[in-house]
């Protein structure tokens, strides 16, 4: 696949949309800036995922081939979307959609091209689908060693988990903490990934931590612990970056 696909996840070439000439750009700023905040959709709103059955074989496959964590490629983005059946663009869509109707419309405005906006949407879950299978930074696991959250077990994951692939960027800015089902699947999800990377290189204790913890996620409160523990993360974590946006101002 050629390997200028624009970053944004359009489907189109990189000549055509974020990279046009300066005065293109200016001219079409307003579609471009669009393009761009749903690109980071899949990102920010977990239920934007699609379905493991169609792509969790793809995302582990590109995630495996990384030699560091980053973002996907434009071509593997677009890779991912070929796997996905009409039907289920259409859930990935009406996912985002059915919640946020009147901001949906005024996107697919701004736009200009509705298939274009689904497409560049679509893209995006791909992206956040494979984001959800990294795994997580070695340097969490090694605070685990020492034993320090052997006693409070719901901790551990907490601690290591990302809470972005379980709550939405709506969920910390509202304040809204209600674990619903789907957060406990998510966190259980996420428990479930981090095991396939289980046992950490020169880590005994914090993966066998670990590996209890996740296992102890069947459970419902003991799940409804964590998946609480990572929203207080996840506005910690908003909450730092806020405030350094400030400053930079």
């Amino acid at each position: 696949m050629a390997r200028d696909l624009c970053h944004c996840g359009s489907g189109r070439v990189l000549g055509a949309c974020h990279g046009l000439r300066r005065r293109e750009r200016r001219a079409r700023e307003l579609e471009l800036q669009v393009l761009g905040e749903l690109h980071d959709l899949g990102f920010l709103f977990p239920f934007v995922r699609p379905l493991d059955a169609y792509i969790d074989a793809f995302a582990w496959q590109v995630v495996r081939g990384m030699k560091r964590p980053r973002d996907t490629a434009p071509d593997e983005a677009a890779e991912g979307l070929d796997l996905l059946p009409v039907e289920e663009r259409a859930r990935i869509v009406g996912s985002w959609a059915g919640r946020y109707p009147a901001r949906w419309a005024a996107i697919c405005r701004d736009v200009g091209d509705e298939a274009l906006a689904e497409t560049t949407l679509v893209a995006s879950a791909v992206r956040g689908a494979v984001a959800d299978r990294i795994c997580p930074p070695r340097f969490f696991a090694a605070v685990l060693e020492d034993g320090r959250y052997d006693e409070r077990p719901a901790l551990a994951p907490a601690f290591v988990l990302e809470p972005g692939p379980v709550w939405s960027y709506e969920d910390a800015l509202s304040g809204d903490r209600t674990v619903t089902p789907a957060h406990l699947e998510r966190t259980r999800a996420q428990g479930q990934r981090l095991l396939a990377w289980l046992p950490y290189k020169g880590l005994p204790h914090a993966s066998a931590t670990l590996e209890r913890a996740c296992g102890l996620l069947s459970d419902d409160e003991f799940a409804r612990r964590v998946t609480d523990l990572l929203f207080d993360k996840y506005c910690v974590g908003l909450a730092a970056r806020t405030r350094g946006l400030s400053v930079g101002k």
